[in-house]
């Protein structure tokens, strides 16, 4: 008689604890806006991507480093440097 009682306690327990698990589930998404959609695996993915900042700093150091390689190549070209100017001078001068 004991092990039978114990048995209906436990049924009991399970059946309220999986009514609620269903209950907070089902909760949960009635409050889901109608406006929200379903996305695709690679919309997820996507989406993932845009919003990862380890991805947008390598893609800045990635436009970074494309930069320093054009300036570098304009850097190997000829340079053309000079100056002019004019100085008088008068007076005596010792030579």
């Amino acid at each position: 008689m004991m092990v039978t009682t114990l048995r209906i306690r436990f049924l009991v327990v399970l059946i309220v604890l999986f009514s609620g698990i269903n209950y907070a589930f089902s909760q949960s998404t009635s409050f889901a806006s109608p406006n929200k959609k379903t996305m695709s695996l690679m919309e997820c993915i996507q989406l993932g991507l845009n919003r990862n900042l380890d991805v947008k700093m390598s893609q800045i150091q990635n436009q970074s480093a494309r930069l320093d390689y054009r300036q570098s190549l304009f850097n190997l070209g000829p340079d053309l440097n000079g100056s002019v100017g004019q100085f008088y001078q008068s007076g005596r001068s010792i030579d």
